[in-house]
């Protein structure tokens, strides 16, 4: 989970779509969700990130792009 702040972008959309998202945009340095699963396929609420401050929540996750 990261902390709140730093949104760049808020969207609907699967793990794969919400992974290409962040790679063409240069101003995101990830996004995190809150399902069951670590990469859901089905469209989740996604929070992209200009700042990754990751905190452990066994509901939430976070994807980095590497940045």
């Amino acid at each position: 989970m990261c902390l709140a702040g730093d949104d760049v972008h808020e969207a609907v959309m699967t793990f794969d779509e919400a992974k290409k998202w962040a790679q063409q945009d240069e101003r995101v340095a990830g996004f995190t969700f809150k399902h069951s699963d670590r990469c859901p396929e089905e469209p989740v609420r996604v929070w992209f990130k200009s700042t990754m401050r990751v905190l452990y929540n066994d509901s939430w996750w976070s994807y980095s792009v590497g940045r």
